[in-house]
């Protein structure tokens, strides 16, 4: 089996690599710990390439570690089992930023320098936490729940809804984000009591 080249007929020969010099970059993070190499690093541009990784990693029994970031602090992103780096880098974009309810729809390998310099530009500002890194992504620090600067009573969550890929590959929406039609449902997305259970508090 060709890792490589199974892999580039999802995202392109040129968003997968087995080049040790870019596999050493992700055998470790800022956590003190062993640096391990995986077996390759895979760059897709969009929720339904992921889908495709993870079947195709599941489908041969291959470990897979989503890297938001080249900033993680907890060894949560090194690949102990080797398998497959899925970076998530080409996922910048910002989809919406709502002015009137206050929020904004973003990818997760936007960073927070991206993601100020956006905001500011609209005259708001996110609920962060205390000098977050600028090359960090803002959802791994929502997701690892690090301390905001502003009380939450005051704001509410910061994380309103949430997309995920289930390890199936399935794709995956809560909150007020999984309505139909959503982003042009009457929702907006800015409920993330409903409809149904609150998955997105189990996702964090």
């Amino acid at each position: 089996m060709n890792i490589r080249d199974e892999l580039s007929k999802i995202v392109g020969e040129e968003y997968v690599s087995e080049r040790e010099e870019d596999l050493i970059q992700y055998a470790s993070d800022q956590f003190r710990t062993s640096s391990l190499l995986p077996y390759a690093v895979v760059r897709p541009s969009c929720v339904e390439e992921i889908s495709e990784i993870v079947k195709w990693c599941n489908k041969k029994r291959i470990p897979l570690v989503p890297v938001s970031s080249k900033i993680h602090f907890y060894g949560a992103t090194i690949p102990e089992r080797g398998g497959i780096i899925v970076d998530l880098s080409r996922m910048k974009r910002i989809h919406e930023i709502d002015t009137e309810n206050r929020f904004v729809r973003f990818e997760p390998g936007l960073t927070w320098g991206e993601l100020i310099k956006a905001l500011k530009e609209k005259g708001m500002r996110m609920i962060m936490p205390l000098t977050p890194p600028y090359g960090r992504s803002p959802l791994t620090d929502i997701l690892e729940r690090e301390v905001p600067t502003n009380v939450v009573y005051e704001y509410g969550e910061p994380m309103q809804s949430i997309e995920v890929v289930w390890p199936t590959g399935e794709i995956f929406r809560c909150g007020s984000a999984s309505v139909e039609g959503f982003p042009n449902s009457p929702s907006k997305g800015v409920n993330p009591s409903g409809p149904g259970l609150d998955f997105y508090r189990l996702l964090q």
